[in-house]
């Protein structure tokens, strides 16, 4: 019946308010705070990247994290990471989009920096995203998250 249907679509949209508010808990509890950027390690690093436009970047996750230990890299070096450096080794990220939006992520973090055209410096993550978490277990391989994700 149409009662019964109604019904059905209130609870329907009441679990998905309730997935939606799990899914942003969930982001927060993972996702390291940008204003702390400065006292990131690696491992919050790639936490942080890897939510970038819903894990645009998550090609580049083994290369950026192996990079950022072989050359000493903390968060308080991320707004001096340019193009340029993500061009060459031991980055070598050859597409320029890519390698222009993540620069302007990284100097955004700066105090007065701004950050890309249409982006945003939390990770967003769309309504409907059920993957992404494979990005997020990779960027934290070997480091002994304790995680939702990982079940």
């Amino acid at each position: 019946s149409e009662h019964e249907l109604n019904a059905f679509q209130m609870h329907l949209k009441s679990f998905d308010q309730y997935l939606m508010s799990t899914k942003t808990f969930l982001r927060d509890l993972t996702q390291p705070k940008v204003e702390q950027y400065q006292q990131w390690n690696v491992k919050q690093i790639m936490q942080w990247v890897s939510g970038l436009e819903n894990g645009r970047f998550c090609k580049y996750t083994k290369i950026l994290k192996q990079g950022f230990k072989n050359d000493n890299i903390d968060g308080s070096c991320l707004p001096d990471i340019t193009q340029h450096v993500l061009r060459c080794e031991p980055f070598c990220i050859t597409d320029f989009k890519d390698r222009k939006e993540l620069a302007a992520y990284f100097k955004a973090l700066s105090p007065g920096g701004s950050f890309p055209s249409q982006s945003q410096l939390i990770p967003q993550y769309r309504h409907d995203d059920v993957g992404g978490h494979e990005c997020f277990a990779e960027a934290n391989s070997g480091e002994g998250v304790e995680t939702a994700f990982h079940g």
